[in-house]
């Protein structure tokens, strides 16, 4: 599937978080404080990753201050005149399925494809049933963060708008 979405899009970017350090860990000194270091083994294969992006003319986003899910969930949002398929490990960005966002979840050397019918047979919710019940159950201010983190980003102008003129052909 990933070989699909890399060689039959018109768009394709890799969004990579820049550092630890975000607009959430200003306000919150604990957030993801319980994560482990990035494995050093990993740190080593993002230069190949960017290596191989640049060879292929992939777009590389990245913004300070804001995690990669921001730079994704950006994009997915802006993207309403196109078809998005978003390949991740992170479940956290099947909050973005919409009729035309999917998501390709991705689990060691499998790939499954997330849809709103998908999604409601996994979870018997739909999305926005799903989100609703979250920010109900959060308490103000992580609410509040939610609900501000994408018009911060897009105030901002932290997060460069992918056009036709910023389009990269793969095919």
């Amino acid at each position: 599937e990933f070989r699909r979405v890399l060689f039959r899009s018109d768009i394709v970017a890799v969004a990579l978080d820049k550092s630890r350090k975000t607009f959430r860990t200003e306000l919150f000194a604990e957030y993801k404080g319980t994560r482990d270091k990035t494995p050093d083994e990993l740190i080593a294969q993002i230069p190949l990753l960017e290596n191989f992006c640049s060879a292929i003319g992939i777009k590389i986003i990245t913004a300070d201050n804001f995690e990669a899910d921001d730079i994704i969930g950006t994009l997915a949002t802006q993207a309403k005149d196109f078809s998005v398929e978003i390949v991740t490990g992170d479940r956290d960005v099947l909050q973005l399925i919409n009729d035309s966002t999917k998501i390709l979840l991705t689990k060691n050397t499998k790939v499954e494809i997330y849809d709103g019918e998908k999604f409601f047979a996994e979870y018997g919710q739909t999305m926005g049933q799903v989100l609703l019940t979250k920010e109900n159950a959060v308490d103000e201010h992580a609410r509040e963060n939610c609900r501000n983190s994408l018009m911060t980003m897009l105030n901002m102008g932290a997060i460069p708008v992918i056009n036709e003129n910023d389009a990269v052909a793969v095919d």
